[in-house]
């Protein structure tokens, strides 16, 4: 087992040139040998998708300064028996960190691979990068810098990946599903500034959101579909994020990932403004305008003619003064002189 016998690390010049023992021990631990969660080719997020060939669940524990009969403990309680645990090449007496590799009974989807690995996330307060699907996990090694390593093999059977604890697991992403579910249906929609228009206008973004669907986009911007729900291109976390509510784009991930997560829901405009345009509101406008076309040509255009003929039909009506008349004769206008 590689626990058993860790591989050693030689310290260079270069690593012991770091000041701080933390930043000595990550530079050391970018040559550890790795293994990855898949039996893809490659350790790529596309080639491990595309095979979908899962082979073993991981934890990372990275916070809480566990000891290594907690993390056991916890393990027997949740029925994973197979398994090894090790402390992690920047570990500390002081703040433990530990990976746990966990053996399945057989190899699996990446779909229930994600759903096992996040309930497992959840069960132990664990680092959530485990659960990206092109994750690698660095093997035991030791150096002259290690001040604390140790280890821990189950020799148990391994977890039934149809058993309990999957049922658990399922159980868990559909109860998230629904708590997100409600969250969306309660968010408002994102506030944007009102357009201007004159009679005879159409507006570009509701042209945009009446020829384009969310679905269509999701899938255009490299959005997955997870469940119940999408997974953003930019996600540093691997758990799918996005839902979809009556036509609307709601996003639980990170803003740093996604700009559109802001406790708000979204149109088909919205993702248009941020994919195509960075974010600029008003080149997207502009160039909706001139994509999309009304009777043959483009909004913009039809715009412009509307605008000149609401002009034309707001200019006041000019009328030409009448010729001055005669006077007429005094007796003609006061009858009483007839008299």
């Amino acid at each position: 087992s590689k626990a058993e016998s860790p591989v050693t690390l030689p310290v260079t010049s270069e690593v012991l040139a770091i000041p701080n023992l933390l930043d000595r021990l990550k530079a050391l631990k970018k040559h550890a040998p790795f293994v990855a969660p898949h039996d893809a080719v490659s350790k790529v997020k596309h080639d491990a998708v595309k095979n979908d060939h899962f082979t073993m669940l991981a934890i990372d524990i990275d916070k809480g300064n566990k000891s290594l009969n907690d993390i056991r403990s916890a393990l027997k309680s949740d029925g994973i028996a197979s398994f090894v645990i090790h402390s992690t090449g920047t570990s500390t007496p002081e703040n433990k960190k530990w990976r746990v590799l966990i053996e399945i009974s057989e190899p699996i989807d990446s779909e229930h691979w994600l759903t096992l690995q996040q309930y497992l996330c959840y069960l132990f307060e664990a680092d959530s990068s485990v659960a990206r699907k092109q994750q690698i996990l660095f093997l035991p090694f030791k150096s002259d810098l290690t001040i604390h390593y140790e280890y821990f093999l189950g020799d148990g059977e391994p977890l039934d990946v149809g058993g309990e604890f999957a049922a658990n697991a399922i159980a868990y992403r559909e109860k998230q599903e629904d708590e997100a579910l409600k969250e969306a249906e309660q968010a408002q929609p994102a506030q944007r500034q009102s357009l201007s228009l004159t009679r005879g206008q159409v507006s570009p973004i509701d042209a945009y959101n009446e020829s384009h669907s969310l679905p269509e986009l999701l899938r255009q911007y490299g959005f997955k579909k997870v469940g119940k729900k999408y997974l953003h291109p930019d996600s540093k976390s691997g758990i799918a994020g996005v839902i979809l509510l009556d036509g609307r784009y709601y996003s639980h991930h990170s803003a740093d990932s996604d700009p559109l997560a802001d406790n708000h829901t979204h149109d088909a405009f919205d993702l248009f403004i941020q994919f195509e345009h960075g974010g600029d509101h008003l080149a997207a406008l502009k160039a909706a305008g001139e994509m999309l076309t009304q009777e043959g040509i483009s909004i913009t255009q039809a715009n412009q003619r509307a605008y000149k003929a609401d002009q034309e039909l707001s200019q006041p009506v000019k009328f030409e003064a009448l010729p001055a008349s005669e006077p007429e004769p005094e007796e003609l206008l006061n009858p009483c002189t007839v008299w």
